[in-house]
Parts: structure tokens; sequence; C-alpha cells
């Protein structure tokens, strides 16, 4: 790798910033400035995710430098990606900023998209989905073409969610932006895998377990086995 490469970040809200990062540029450098330009201030729930070249997730250690890091995962690309990501979680009611628990319910919206969620009941689903089309569109409004705005804003859109998306929407109604978002991640915040990030174990080419990382702390499961541990 040449000395200065160019670091491509995507933030929560999908815009990007760009950096130029040398040898000794150290992760926590590139979060300081995405933090001192966006203005967030309880910045430690916050960490850099990149993913290598087996599509696997990985974190930075953002004490040490970036280009060792990449390196080991066999990435020499000029240029390169990756994204500002929640990494550590708490309880929706210890978030004391408003701008902290909007990045914490845009990563959960993103969660959502990724499946990476299970919202156990139709019901449920359905009133975390209404929390964010109130939050992205504002009051239900029966004249506009809701099918087509809820296919673009709505993790995993269905149509046959459609009636009943609709309805829970319309109870909504006069609840704010902030207010919706609060709705979601503490409904959210009950499920089992708030929070979590699951990392798989191969050895010699075949999957031994998975590793669970949570707020609760670790949890293995191994390969062929459903239930948790």
């Amino acid at each position: 790798m040449s000395n200065s490469k160019t670091l491509f970040v995507t933030l929560l809200d999908d815009s990007k910033m760009k950096f130029e990062v040398t040898r000794k540029t150290l992760g926590i450098d590139i979060l300081d400035q995405i933090c001192e330009a966006k203005g967030i201030w309880e910045r430690d729930y916050f960490s850099l995710q990149f993913i290598n070249l087996r599509g696997e997730k990985r974190w930075f250690n953002n004490k040490n430098p970036l280009h060792p890091q990449l390196l080991e995962e066999n990435i020499r690309s000029d240029n390169f990606n990756c994204q500002m990501r929640v990494k550590f979680f708490v309880p929706p009611q210890q978030l004391l900023i408003t701008l902290t628990k909007h990045l914490f319910y845009l990563e959960l919206k993103k969660r959502l998209h990724e499946e990476t969620l299970t919202i156990p009941t139709h019901k449920e689903l359905i009133r975390v989905l209404a929390c964010v089309a109130q939050s992205e569109m504002g009051d239900f409004q029966p004249d506009c073409d809701l099918e087509i705005l809820y296919r673009s804003i709505i993790p995993c859109y269905k149509e046959s969610i459609f009636g009943d998306l609709k309805r829970q929407h319309a109870m909504l109604r006069l609840t704010t932006k902030t207010e919706a978002e609060v709705l979601l991640l503490s409904k959210l915040s009950q499920l089992t895998e708030y929070g979590e990030d699951t990392h798989e174990v191969y050895q010699h080419g075949q999957h031994v377990m998975s590793l669970i990382i949570g707020m609760g702390g670790v949890k293995v499961v191994m390969s062929g086995q459903t239930d948790r541990r």
C-alpha cells in the first residue's frame, strides 16, 4: 500500500465523507473528524465497520492504525470503504441527546432492512413500521399515494401489510418525528437481538460456531445448533 489512501465513510443517514489517510492514521482520528463535523457529542457508541474479501463484517480497532488492519484482511486497494455504525448499545433511556437517539433510530432501521432483528408477531411489526412511517412522512395523509411512499421508506415492505400499516400509521397522528423515533427505540430495545452482532467462526473451511456478542455478553451457538446459549 502507498503512503496515502482514500477512505470513503458511509454515515448512518447514507451520506458519505471522504478522508485521506496515511499509515499512521488511527480509526479514532477518523471518528473524531466525523463527530466534529456532524455535531455528535455522545461518541462512544459508534465505530467504523468494513466488509472483508470474504464478505464478512468487521470492526476496525480504532486505537490502532487503519493500514495494518487492512493488510491483515488482504485489502490493498488505494481506495476503500467503510461505514460508521452503532457498535455499543445501551437502553434507549440512557441516551441523553436527541441527535444520538436519531442515529440509534437510523441504525435500527438499517438492521430492520438487513433482517437482523426478529419481530415476533405481525401486530408488533406493524407498530414498529408505523413508527418509521410517522418519522419519515409525518401524519397520515389518505390522499397521498401511500403504496409508493411506504415502499420507498419502509424496510422490507410487503404489499400484504399495506392495510394494517395504514391504520396503525393513522393512529400516530400528531406524534412528532422525535417521539416516533423514540417509540421505535423503546419497542426494538425489548428484542433479544437488540444490539447483538454475530461473528461466524470457521476452521479448515468449515463452519464451527457463531459468536453472538451483545449487551449481555457473549453467546455461543455451535454449528447445527438451533437454540442459543
